[in-house]
C-alpha cells in the first residue's frame, strides 16, 4: 500500500509541473560504478549546488542501472542551461548528463518507484523528493489516503477504551497479549465490512428470487 501511495503521489506532482509549464526529463549519469551511499551523497552535492546557483527545483527519481550503477531522473517545467549544467556537474564528479521534452511520456520516471521488489542498496532511502521552490506545492506520500476495507476497520478499533487507554498509558508499537487483541479485533471488525454486506446481499436475492 506504501508503494501505491507514493506512486500515486509522483505521479499527480508531475501532473502539477505539467500545470505549470512544458515538462523536460534530466537523465545524470556518474562516469563511474559507485556504491550507493557514495552515490547518493554525490547527488545530494550536486542538486544542492544547482538549487542554490541555478535555481533548480523538480522532481528526482533514483534508478538502478545493473551496469552504470545509480542513475537520477529529474523531471521539471522550466528550461535550464545545459552547458551551465554540465560545467557544475564536473566540479562534483559527475559524467553525462542529458536532456529532453517528455510531454508525451510524463509518467515515465514513476516505473522506477511502482517495482514490486526494491534492491536492497535502496531500502531506507527515499527512491524519488522534490526540490528547490516546487517542494511548498507539489503533492507528499502523507497527502495520498487511499480507503480500503482492511484499513477502515482497523482505524475504527482505534476508537475502543482499551486500546486508547493502552496508547496513552504506555504508547508505542502493541506488544503481546494487546497486539493479539489488536490483530483479532480488527480482522473481526473487517468480517462485518466485507462479508455482512455480501450475506445481505445473497439474503435480498433469494427472496427476490
Amino acid at each position: 500500500m506504501a508503494r501505491v501511495r507514493s506512486k500515486l503521489a509522483l505521479r499527480w506532482g508531475i501532473d502539477q509541473l505539467r500545470d505549470k509549464g512544458s515538462l523536460r526529463m534530466w537523465t545524470f549519469t556518474l562516469p563511474v560504478v559507485l556504491d550507493i551511499p557514495v552515490a547518493c551523497c554525490r547527488w545530494s552535492d550536486l542538486c544542492h549546488a544547482l538549487v542554490s546557483e541555478a535555481g533548480f527545483s523538480g522532481v528526482r527519481v533514483f534508478e538502478l542501472h545493473k551496469s552504470h550503477g545509480l542513475h537520477v531522473h529529474v523531471i521539471t517545467n522550466q528550461y535550464y542551461s545545459v552547458s551551465r549544467f554540465r560545467a557544475i556537474a564536473l566540479r562534483f564528479g559527475w559524467g553525462r548528463i542529458h536532456v529532453q521534452r517528455c510531454n508525451k511520456e510524463p509518467y515515465y520516471v514513476a516505473k522506477y518507484v511502482s517495482k514490486g521488489f526494491r534492491d536492497g542498496c535502496f531500502i531506507g532511502r527515499r527512491l524519488w523528493a522534490s526540490f528547490g521552490e516546487c517542494r511548498g506545492y507539489l503533492t507528499k506520500c502523507r497527502d495520498v489516503v487511499i480507503e480500503t476495507a482492511k484499513g477502515s476497520a482497523f482505524r475504527s478499533i482505534e476508537k475502543r477504551e482499551w486500546l486508547r487507554r493502552y496508547r496513552a498509558d504506555v504508547g508505542g508499537h502493541l506488544r503481546g497479549a494487546n497486539y493479539s487483541r489488536y490483530i483479532r479485533e480488527g480482522f473481526e471488525e473487517l468480517h462485518k465490512w466485507v462479508c455482512v454486506p455480501v450475506a445481505d446481499a445473497a439474503l435480498a436475492a433469494a427472496v427476490t428470487g
